[in-house]
């Protein structure tokens, strides 16, 4: 799930390329419904920017779209020398 459009046509030509069966979907993350599937891996990456109030209640969602014994990985941008 992403906010661009763009951001998810890359990511599906990407998964096509290599052949990998991935549920893209455009959305707003403080909206998204957590609840209504549950995954076997999640990949938040650059979720760091989602505002103090709404943390979270994101960090919640992501646990709760697991299946048991899924994982999450998290990425962050990490600015070398700045």
């Amino acid at each position: 799930m992403d906010g661009a459009p763009n951001a998810v046509e890359k990511a599906k030509a990407l998964a096509q390329e290599h052949a990998v069966n991935v549920d893209f979907q455009v959305a707003d993350i403080i909206t998204w419904d957590w609840d209504a599937v549950q995954y076997d891996l999640v990949i938040a990456i650059f979720i760091q920017s989602v505002g103090p109030d709404a943390r979270a209640e994101v960090f919640n969602g992501l646990k709760r779209c697991l299946k048991s014994g899924g994982m999450l990985l998290l990425r962050k941008r990490c600015l070398v020398g700045t």
